[in-house]
């Protein structure tokens, strides 16, 4: 497969599974790659077929984004993942970094990682209270999750509501007042070292929302 998978700036809704990677191999059994990047996504409306999934586990549709892949390195940055039964879920132990997405009205996890040892997360924005279960089969909120994974979510992670402009009508852009504004880390250090320095569209902004990137 190839080196670098690209997902950037899609509007995904209306779906089982949002943006799902599968299987680490091709049908003849060739490499899945090595870094699998999914940026400034819009995903919304997504449910698992009969009803949400309530057990706690990442194999589950009704995923706004889930990886099944545990040989590739996972960028998920700055998406917006709203209206689904579980925004990020995965059953395996990936490499996987989670920054600057909003992540909210999930029916059932926020996140939910079977395996979190090589999982890392910051400076992102939950639901309120969050639903994060982080590789222990325990769901918890923010202040819960950080007394048990101290070195997780250590900036910037937010259990608050956006303040998108008009969610029922799929307006997802952010008001003037919004938490995410300035609230994202700066991604310069991961996304400039996989894509030519001349574009600025990733290393322009530290909000947490593809709004901001006015992709619409």
């Amino acid at each position: 497969g190839p080196e670098r998978v690209w997902f950037i700036f899609n509007h995904v809704y209306d779906c089982d599974v949002g943006i799902g990677r599968n299987s680490p191999t091709g049908p003849t059994g060739s490499g899945g790659g090595l870094y699998y990047f999914v940026i400034g996504n819009l995903i919304h409306n997504i449910h698992r077929t009969g009803g949400p999934d309530q057990t706690i586990t990442g194999w589950k549709s009704g995923a706004g984004l889930r990886s099944w892949d545990l040989d590739v390195t996972h960028y998920f940055l700055n998406n917006t993942i709203y209206d689904v039964d579980v925004g990020i879920g995965s059953p395996y132990n990936l490499i996987l970094y989670i920054y600057n997405n909003v992540i909210r009205n999930t029916s059932t996890q926020d996140i939910v990682l079977d395996n979190s040892q090589r999982a890392n997360m910051s400076n992102n924005i939950f639901s309120s209270p969050a639903k994060i279960a982080w590789g222990d089969g325990t769901v918890r909120n923010l202040t819960s999750f950080k007394t048990a994974y101290p070195t997780q979510c250590t900036l910037n992670c937010k259990e608050t509501d956006p303040l998108f402009v008009n969610s029922v009508s799929n307006d997802f852009h952010l008001t003037s007042l919004s938490p995410a504004i300035d609230a994202g880390i700066d991604l310069k250090s991961i996304t400039d070292f996989y894509i030519d320095k001349s574009c600025a569209c990733f290393s322009c902004t530290v909000n947490i929302i593809i709004a901001f990137f006015k992709r619409y």
